[in-house]
């Protein structure tokens, strides 16, 4: 993500945020991903939480992350919520 003085959009960038994870429903990445650097990079402390509270929720068997990825995503997305609680 670029800053606005040198061609970013924040706003465009929110909803390719939110587009892949509508897209890639089933994954984990998307999600964690959002939560752990894109809401935080905007200011959005609020919708991070409710994004890693999301994956930090989700059982292991419901996803197609390759195994390693999800119990990563999982146990990363408890321990940020514990970092910025």
């Amino acid at each position: 993500m670029l800053p606005e003085s040198v061609g970013g959009d924040k706003e465009k960038y929110r909803q390719y945020m939110a587009k892949l994870v509508t897209m890639r429903e089933g994954y984990l990445l998307p999600r964690w991903g959002r939560g752990k650097y894109f809401h935080l990079v905007t200011g959005e402390r609020e919708a991070s939480l409710r994004d890693l509270e999301w994956v930090g929720e989700q059982p292991l068997s419901d996803y197609n992350d390759a195994y390693p990825w999800r119990v990563h995503f999982i146990e990363d997305a408890q321990l940020q919520l514990d970092l910025i609680r």
